[in-house]
């Protein structure tokens, strides 16, 4: 299908879902306008499905951006009561830093004992990949989370929930849209 008769699709789904608005009762107004916009902005009504691929491409470079820029800064922690258990984590902690060096945050410090060298490292992209994407479970939100006692962590936990209801809403848009489900008949 050519791009303009893609453009005229498009066009004329759009106008039958505001006529459909109007016919509807005040009360759904609302909602169905709502809809109506996310379905034009992610996937255009179900003719262009690819947008919603690319939406999610670029979650994932913010994510990658957010979640590095929170590892950077110390918000991020293991994701594991056994390693906050050991006696490697807590004696990194600035409680008991018998392990820390000066200015050595609590999990750099764990990071650099010989008994977490088996922990598998942080990486930002393949973290958001993994928040991200709803399908493919890559296992590094089982060993990292947002340190919500660090400043920026707590901001960290709500973008990352974030990220995880965006990468289903995408998904299930990208499904429904290559499969033609969202298109007027």
């Amino acid at each position: 299908m050519s791009a303009a008769a893609q453009l005229v699709l498009i066009e004329k789904e759009r106008l039958q879902r505001q006529a459909r608005r109007k016919r509807a009762g005040p009360a759904m107004r609302p909602l169905l306008w709502i809809r109506d916009a996310a379905l034009s902005v992610t996937i255009r009504y179900g003719h262009r499905p690819i947008l919603a691929v690319m939406w999610l491409v670029a979650f994932w470079f913010l994510g990658t951006i957010v979640f590095g820029a929170l590892y950077q800064s110390g918000a991020f922690m293991p994701n594991s009561v056994t390693v906050l258990r050991s006696a490697e984590w807590m004696g990194c902690s600035s409680a008991s830093p018998s392990l820390a060096l000066p200015g050595e945050n609590q999990r750099d410090c764990f990071l650099r004992q010989p008994e977490a060298q088996s922990y598998p490292r942080f990486s930002a992209p393949i973290y958001a990949l993994d928040a991200l994407v709803p399908i493919i479970d890559l296992d590094v939100q089982s060993f990292w989370r947002p340190d919500e006692t660090k400043p920026g962590g707590e901001a960290g936990q709500v973008y990352l929930w974030f990220q995880v209801v965006v990468g289903w809403a995408l998904s299930f848009l990208a499904v429904a849209g290559f499969s033609g489900l969202v298109k007027s008949r």
